[in-house]
């Protein structure tokens, strides 16, 4: 029987990028904040929420996305560190497991798709941030 990942290991695992990624998203609002276009905003009237996720939010989570595809990286390697020290089954252990066992082509199985992964990610990233900054859509277009 397969055990589920327990509560603790989740939040092992997560609570510093999670740390990172709301302290990078607090600074861009901040920045963002004080931009002309949000006084002009305010100016017209709109309310604190239509002020956060229309304009600054829009406009902050550009750099926080990209920082997200690029911590997925940190992810998968400390996913390997945190099932073996809680002794959780997964990717990871089994890695730990083949290098023990000098199992070559499964080393080679789980590297390459965990490099994809990666690469994959970081596409979407990519789609992402064209999608969310009207700039880089316009770059692509010429």
């Amino acid at each position: 029987m397969r055990r589920s990942w327990s509560r603790g290991t989740r939040i092992a695992l997560g609570w510093g990028f999670a740390a990172i990624i709301t302290r990078l998203l607090r600074n861009n609002l901040i920045e963002v904040y004080g931009r002309p276009f949000m006084l002009v905003a305010r100016a017209k009237g709109c309310s604190g929420w239509v002020l956060l996720w229309r304009h600054a939010m829009r406009n902050a989570i550009a750099s926080t996305v990209t920082i997200v595809g690029l911590q997925v990286g940190y992810l998968l390697a400390g996913a390997v560190a945190i099932e073996v020290i809680f002794g959780r089954p997964g990717l990871g252990s089994f890695l730990v497991a083949r290098i023990q066992e000098k199992d070559v082509p499964s080393i080679q199985g789980v590297v390459l798709l965990v490099a994809v992964t990666y690469l994959v990610v970081n596409l979407l990233v990519d789609i992402a941030h064209a999608l969310l900054d009207p700039r880089i859509r316009q770059s692509w277009a010429r």
